[in-house]
């Protein structure tokens, strides 16, 4: 029974193993709680009754492959599109890329004046600073020490 004490972090936090150790876990789960019952399985694995009755459904609808197991997809079938011209993140881009340690505050009244000029809605600061962060926009100036002096 020690030995499966083991496997209880692993049924709590499933995204950190590819679908096929998973499966291969939850099969383990399945043949552990059809030996040893409800109680021995949740102490093992803390994997409760319903969960393991969803996983002998899914495998017996699909003829006891194991691929039944593997979990589906958890990210969500419609994800929001940015909302940001592109022409804002390429201005983003250029200044930082010029001056790469600009930050957000000082790029806020240089985005204003260019959203101004070309008769767009500006942005607020911390949108900047998302921008910067989701589109790794974190340059870095090559510092060149003269270790010799």
């Amino acid at each position: 029974m020690e030995i499966h004490y083991r496997h209880r972090d692993m049924n709590n936090n499933f995204r950190k193993f590819n679908g096929s150790q998973v499966a291969v876990l939850r099969m383990k789960i399945i043949s552990f709680y059809e030996k040893y019952g409800e109680k021995a399985t949740i102490e093992a694995f803390g994997t409760d009754r319903k969960a393991i009755n969803r996983w002998k459904k899914k495998l017996r609808n699909m003829g006891g492959k194991l691929v039944a197991l593997v979990p589906l997809s958890t990210r969500p079938k419609k994800v929001r599109k940015s909302a940001i011209p592109v022409e804002i993140i390429d201005f983003i881009r250029v200044a930082r890329q010029e001056r790469p340690r600009l930050g957000k505050e000082k790029i806020k009244p240089l985005l204003d004046e260019y959203c101004t000029q070309r008769g767009m809605k500006s942005i607020s600061e911390s949108t900047i600073g998302n921008i910067i962060k989701r589109h790794h926009l974190r340059f870095q100036q090559q510092i060149n020490i003269d270790h010799d002096s």
